[in-house]
């Protein structure tokens, strides 16, 4: 995660911490595989980057559009998404770790 106050080009501060990763699925690995044919002319790297991240509250009027709210993940509504540039291209929701009693993260 990035802390969009921090200044990353001063030594001293601490880097990003990475929160997720995502593996190669089945269609990344044929297009790595596609990639290394001689003159085949595709070019795709193979791997499988975490794009696409969305933040709403799903508030569908002006009000709601990007920016002009501050965004409270997993409360009020608030949920994450990602999607993967390549491969099978799935998106992918973001819940909050499991409680004990909890019913899988469910905290509104």
């Amino acid at each position: 995660m990035f802390d969009v106050g921090a200044n990353y080009g001063n030594p001293s501060t601490p880097p990003p911490v990475r929160i997720l990763a995502q593996g190669r699925d089945a269609s990344a690995t044929l297009d790595s595989a596609l990639g290394s044919v001689p003159g085949s002319g595709f070019q795709n790297e193979g791997d499988n980057e975490i794009t696409g991240w969305h933040l709403s509250d799903g508030d569908p009027t002006p009000k709601g559009l990007l920016g002009a709210k501050n965004p409270n993940p997993f409360k009020a509504g608030w949920r994450l998404f990602y999607t993967g540039q390549h491969g099978d291209k799935f998106t992918w929701e973001i819940t909050p770790a499991r409680e004990q009693g909890d019913e899988q993260g469910k905290h509104n």
